[in-house]
């Protein structure tokens, strides 16, 4: 839902301007079941069983905390899933003033925009934690997600200037100043999945041995073994991922010549887009889901042309092209969040960039996957433009075009 007000003053008044209000609020309500989970479930029939000696285990199905759409426990089938409500909302306010320094030919512009942008995020994801084995269908619940964690407030100004020159009526030059942003967001899971393979004193552990075995003599029913099974972890995915921004200087000619058949207009731009929001998709190494993160800078130096030109009444010819130099001007890095060690056996300490996991029998090194300085950004071809050529024609009642592109 979004309401907006807006007031205005007539176009003819040497200065002219604008000011309004808008709030804004959207929500998600997510309800997500992957039906695949095929050890029994942990009936009154299955737990008695399971409780026997060299019994199967079960597993008792899952109930959600804080659920947004439904709080039932979940069916035998399902061994992941969330429910979860998510959302943001908006309010702005904002301002720009026209001022003709001289009219019809010489403007000025300047305008504002006040922004407070609050997101939350309130549910649970589930899975068959190893807790929930041998335990009655009722008693695992999922862990929820804590709205004080996953609330985040982003407020501030973004404005933009403008020069226009009419050099003649069919011909205008312009210099631009913009900025502009794009909100944070939260990822859906922080558990981490790196492993470094160091015990709580940085000590390497052999490989396959656990970093908290399990007692001597632990077994079902009166002992769970995976409870112990466990490795410390590298890094932990965080909750959330700030805002990035933009901020654009433009100098740009706009034209119509030939009694308005030949269009011409051209540009170039400096942009430097900082702080740039970063998907991470890497199961071997940070676990099975997607996460987000505060990632590089880039300075984009760049320009356009666009031609268009009516040759005859019936042949329209058009042409675009730009051209950017796109390169990564920082180079931040994934750092290990989730270790305290500090001593020189532990490959990263805590604050360290990561730059060693453990993958089967060998150490491996991980590629920053942040990017280096001077870096080109993905699906940042220099060089692109299109030429067409149109033809239209009368076939008697019917308009017919011929195109080639």
């Amino acid at each position: 839902m979004s309401h907006e007000l807006r007031l205005s003053t007539p176009d003819e008044w040497r200065i002219r301007g604008l000011v309004g209000a808008y709030w804004e609020k959207f929500e998600i309500k997510d309800n997500m079941n992957f039906l695949q989970k095929t050890i029994p479930s942990c009936t009154p029939a299955n737990l008695t069983a399971a409780l026997l000696p060299n019994g199967v285990p079960c597993l008792a199905n899952v109930t959600p905390r804080q659920a947004a759409l439904d709080p039932s426990t979940r069916n035998d089938n399902t061994n992941f899933g969330e429910d979860l409500r998510r959302g943001y909302k908006q309010t702005a306010g904002f301002a720009s003033v026209d001022f003709d320094l001289i009219p019809k030919v010489l403007t000025l512009t300047g305008g504002t925009r006040w922004y407070r942008y609050t997101e939350d995020e309130v549910g649970s994801q589930y899975t068959d934690p190893t807790s929930c084995v041998n335990i009655p269908n009722g008693q695992c619940f999922a862990t929820p997600i804590n709205l004080s964690d996953h609330n985040a407030t982003y407020t501030g100004f973004k404005s933009r200037g403008n020069l226009t020159w009419h050099i003649t009526p069919d011909a205008m030059l312009y210099y631009t100043y913009s900025q502009g942003y794009r909100p944070g967001a939260f990822n859906r899971v922080t558990g981490g999945r790196t492993n470094i393979w160091v015990n709580p004193s940085g000590v390497p552990l052999a490989n396959g041995v656990p970093a908290n075995p399990a007692p001597t003599g632990c077994a079902l029913p009166t002992c769970n073994p995976a409870l112990f099974d466990t490795k410390p972890t590298q890094f932990n995915k965080p909750i959330s991922y700030a805002p990035d921004s933009l901020l654009n200087n433009e100098i740009g000619f706009k034209s119509e010549f030939l009694e308005h058949r030949l269009l011409v207009n051209a540009s170039i731009y400096q942009m430097d887009w900082k702080d740039v929001q970063t998907l991470i998709y890497n199961p071997p190494v940070y676990g099975n889901t997607t996460f987000g993160l505060t990632g590089p800078t880039y300075r984009i130096k760049g320009g356009e042309l666009q031609l268009g030109f009516r040759a005859t009444d019936s042949l329209t010819l058009t042409g675009n092209m730009s051209y950017n130099d796109a390169k990564q001007s920082t180079s931040p890095c994934i750092r290990s969040s989730g270790v305290t060690p500090t001593t020189s056996a532990n490959p990263t300490p805590l604050g360290v960039c990561i730059t060693q996991v453990r993958a089967g029998d060998h150490n491996v090194a991980v590629q920053n996957a942040l990017g280096a300085i001077g870096s080109t950004p993905a699906f940042a071809p220099k060089l692109q433009y299109n030429l067409r050529a149109r033809y239209d024609w009368s076939v008697y009642d019917y308009n017919a075009f011929l195109q080639v592109g």
